[in-house]
C-alpha cells in the first residue's frame, strides 16, 4: 500500500507540473500576441524636474563629482581577460537622488513602475534590455487581467527584478544600495514594498538595515496599484561609483547588530566556500579541491549552514576566501579592507548569467578595498541543459592560491549547524 500511495503521488505531482508548464506556455503565446512598446524613463530625477510640483518632486539629490576612476584588470593566470573587465575599467559617477510621484503605478511581481505620463522607469529592472523582456512591460493581455487598487499614503518600493528569487546576494546588496542615505528623507509613516513570502533571514536584512517588519507589506503580484505617493530612488549600478558609500554603511549596520569590532590582526582566515549544497554550478571534483586547499591552510564552509551573524563574524575575519562564482560571494561585503578574493567562474559566458558571471564579486571588492583575482574552470553540462556544473584544474588553482599566499598554514577543521536557506 505504501508503494501505491506514493506512486499516485508522483502521478499527481507529474500531472501538475505538466499542467502548470502548459499554462505558462498557454500564457506566454497569449503575451507575445498583443504586444506594445511604452516608453521608457531613463533618469526620473530629470522627468520630475519637468513635472509640476502635484506630480513628481525632487525631495533630496547629492551631485557625485565629475571624475571617472580607473582601475586595474584583475589578477589571473589567464592569458587573457574577458571583455567584461576590460571593458569596465572606468567607473561613470551617478547622481544619488529621492524624488516623490504622485499617482505613480507599481506592476506585477517584479514591481515595475510606471509614471503618470505612461514610461516605464528602467527601474526595478535595472536595463532597458531586461525591462523590455518582461511581459508586464510589453504584454497588452497581461494588463487587462491583473487586478487594479489605488492605494493612500506614501511608499517606496523595494521591488526589482530580482527580487522574487529569494537570492542572499540580491537582498544584501540591492537592498543595501537602494536605502543608503535615503531613510532619513522619507517620511515617517512611508511602507516599503517588498515581495511576497520573504525568508526569515531576508527580514532580518531589512531590520539590521533599519527597516521594521511593521512598516513592510507584500505587493501582490497579480495586482497594479495605483499608489497616492511613491517615493524614488535610483538603483546603484555594480560598476558604478557612489556604491561603495553604501557598502561601508551596510557593513557597519551589520558588525553593530552582532556587535563585531573588526581588528586588522584579526584577518586570519582562510576561507573556501563550498557549493555543494546547491542545485547548480557545483564543483565536480570537489574532494581534490579540497585536499588541496587544506595544505594551504583553507577551511571549508557551507554558508547554507550558518546564520547571517556567524557569516558576518566569519567574514570580518577573512585573510584570503575562494569560491566559484555564486551569492555567497556577497559575504566580502563584511570584510575587512585588503581581503584576497579569488573567484573560479564557470565559463567566458554563462547559459544563465551571461556575460555579468564575475563583474558583481569584482564590483563588490573594488568598492570595500579587496584584492580581486580570477581563473576559469572547465564547464560541465548538466541533465537540465541549463545549468553547468564545474571542474576545477588543480594546476590553475595551486598557481592561483600561491599567488594570493606566501606561505602555506596548518589544516583545522570546521563543524557545521543545521542548514538555511539563502538561494546561492
Amino acid at each position: 500500500m505504501p508503494i501505491l500511495q506514493s506512486s499516485a503521488r508522483k502521478t499527481n505531482n507529474k500531472v501538475n507540473l505538466d499542467s502548470k508548464a502548459i499554462a505558462r506556455s498557454f500564457l506566454q503565446v497569449l503575451d507575445n500576441l498583443w504586444k506594445e512598446s511604452p516608453e521608457i524613463c531613463s533618469n526620473v530625477r530629470v522627468w520630475a524636474e519637468t513635472q509640476d510640483s502635484s506630480v513628481a518632486e525632487v525631495i533630496a539629490q547629492q551631485q557625485v563629482a565629475p571624475r571617472t576612476p580607473h582601475r586595474a584588470v584583475p589578477k589571473t593566470i589567464e592569458p587573457k581577460a574577458p571583455d567584461i573587465f576590460l571593458n569596465s575599467l572606468s567607473r561613470q559617477p551617478i547622481d544619488r537622488y529621492l524624488v516623490r510621484i504622485s499617482n505613480a503605478q507599481v506592476i506585477g511581481n517584479k514591481g515595475i513602475i510606471i509614471l503618470p505620463d505612461g514610461s516605464y522607469t528602467e527601474e526595478p529592472a535595472k536595463e532597458t534590455q531586461f525591462l523590455e523582456s518582461l511581459p508586464d512591460y510589453y504584454s497588452v493581455f497581461r494588463h487587462k487581467f491583473l487586478k487594479r487598487r489605488s492605494v493612500q499614503g506614501n511608499y517606496f518600493s523595494l521591488m526589482h527584478i530580482w527580487a522574487t528569487t529569494g537570492n542572499y546576494y540580491h537582498t544584501l546588496r540591492d537592498t543595501t544600495h537602494r536605502i543608503y542615505d535615503v531613510l532619513q528623507s522619507l517620511p515617517e509613516d512611508v511602507i516599503f514594498l517588498v515581495p511576497q513570502q520573504l525568508k526569515v533571514w531576508q527580514y532580518e536584512i531589512l531590520e539590521t538595515l533599519g527597516i521594521q517588519k511593521d512598516r513592510l507589506c507584500h505587493f501582490p503580484k497579480h495586482e497594479i496599484w495605483t499608489v497616492e505617493n511613491l517615493y524614488f530612488t535610483p538603483y546603484g549600478q555594480i560598476l558604478d561609483t557612489g556604491t561603495t558609500e553604501a557598502c561601508h554603511w551596510g557593513r557597519q549596520a551589520f558588525y553593530d547588530r552582532h556587535n563585531i569590532t573588526a581588528q586588522p590582526e584579526q584577518q586570519t582566515e582562510l576561507i573556501y566556500i563550498s557549493r555543494a549544497l546547491t542545485a547548480w554550478r557545483r564543483i565536480v571534483n570537489e574532494d581534490d579541491v579540497i585536499n588541496l586547499l587544506e595544505r594551504y591552510g583553507f577551511k571549508t564552509y557551507l554558508t547554507e549552514r550558518l546564520s547571517i551573524g556567524e557569516q558576518v563574524a566569519l567574514f570580518s575575519r577573512a585573510k584570503a576566501v575562494v569560491s566559484v562564482t555564486g551569492a555567497a560571494l556577497a559575504n566580502v561585503m563584511f570584510s575587512q579592507e585588503g581581503t584576497q578574493v579569488l573567484e573560479i567562474s564557470t565559463v567566458e559566458h554563462d547559459a544563465v548569467l551571461g556575460d555579468y558571471y564575475c563583474e558583481a564579486t569584482w564590483g563588490t571588492c573594488e568598492d570595500m578595498g579587496h584584492h580581486y583575482s580570477y581563473f576559469h574552470g572547465i564547464a560541465v553540462d548538466r541533465p537540465d541543459n541549463v545549468r553547468q556544473d564545474i571542474f576545477i584544474p588543480l594546476d590553475k588553482l595551486e598557481s592561483s592560491i600561491q599567488n594570493l599566499l606566501s606561505t602555506p598554514s596548518a589544516t583545522s577543521s570546521l563543524t557545521l549547524p543545521t542548514a538555511y536557506s539563502y538561494g546561492y
